[in-house]
């Protein structure tokens, strides 16, 4: 738990900003606990408005989730301009930010909708290849959010390289698959080097999971925009976390819904993607996956040979059909 009694604390601090009520603050669920912070869901009693307030999980106001909630919601402000006025997709509304009994508590509209995974498992093919094609405009607007001219840079790889060589080295030596697949990523890596890519403020997060929608509108979430990169490195965690998702079906079935998904998102963010570089990303964010899942223990080392070593075998053959 975040340590805090949420509705006490919004109904001394935070008045209703549709009434303008005090202490009529009310929960309407559950809180949901994630791995930093926890989810609240209110209700104001005078008008019916309704809040969720995301609370920080550190020990101290100037600690780290505290500090990344904050530019969370500052985030959420600069970014309201540019989503203005388009009804089909946008961020949480931000309505407050409180820092309390060292906690950071961010206050946000909110959104009545479902994240991308459980929606399309309800749709039929065309309405799978709706909802994920919309996922693709809707980062292609956060790109284009604020755009500061036309920056150029590489794609980091020397970076990348020697981030999964010193963070995972030893278990991808000691296993033939990963390590193919890793010297793979290094060779293909140093060719693409070579390139300049357009730099964009990346999301940073942005997965199925990070984004709700409903009959009408999409809102995407956990937006960081803390660096400047290459767009893949939004693009690539997208694409294998929906691979990873359940959509429905089994099979043949399951694998179709999955290229469909894929293919829509693609089109959606419209950009000229360069399917080799893309690739060669989401090959990068595999092996991390299952390096860190490897390093937590022995029931996530079940799941990194299960489950995230057919992501990288996946990813990476993928990859050797475009060299």
């Amino acid at each position: 738990m975040s340590g805090l009694d949420i509705p006490e604390v919004l109904n001394t601090q935070f008045a209703c900003t549709q009434c303008h009520a005090n202490a009529g603050w009310v929960r309407t669920a559950r809180p949901t606990m994630r791995q930093n912070s926890s989810i609240h869901r209110l209700q104001c009693a005078q008008c019916g408005a309704r809040i969720v307030a995301k609370a920080s999980r550190g020990r101290t106001a100037d600690s780290d989730d505290c500090a990344e909630l904050r530019e969370e919601y500052e985030t959420l402000r600069v970014l309201q301009p540019a989503f203005a006025g388009c009804a089909r997709y946008g961020t949480l509304e931000p309505l407050g930010f409180l820092a309390i009994a060292n906690h950071g508590v961010m206050i946000t509209g909110l959104f009545p909708g479902e994240e991308l995974e459980r929606h399309a498992r309800k749709q039929t093919a065309t309405g799978v290849y709706a909802t994920f094609r919309s996922a693709g405009v809707w980062l292609r607007k956060l790109h284009g959010a604020g755009a500061d001219g036309d920056v150029r840079q590489g794609l980091e790889v020397g970076k990348r390289i020697d981030y999964l060589k010193a963070t995972y080295g030893s278990a991808f030596a000691a296993d033939r698959k990963l390590r193919s697949a890793c010297e793979l990523f290094v060779r293909v890596g140093r060719d693409a080097d070579t390139l300049a890519i357009g730099g964009v403020r990346i999301h940073g997060d942005f997965k199925p999971g990070n984004m709700l929608c409903s009959a009408t509108r999409y809102v995407g979430l956990d937006i960081q925009r803390a660096t400047t990169g290459a767009a893949v490195y939004d693009l690539a965690p997208f694409v294998n976390h929906l691979w990873l998702a359940n959509l429905g079906g089994i099979g043949a079935r399951a694998r179709r819904r999955h290229e469909l998904a894929e293919t829509a998102f693609l089109a959606g963010f419209g950009d000229a993607i360069d399917m080799r570089t893309l690739r060669w990303a989401q090959l990068y964010f595999s092996l991390c996956y299952w390096g860190a899942y490897r390093q937590r223990g022995a029931l996530d080392a079940v799941i990194a040979h299960w489950k995230m070593l057919p992501l990288v075998e996946k990813t990476a053959a993928q990859l050797r059909a475009l060299t």
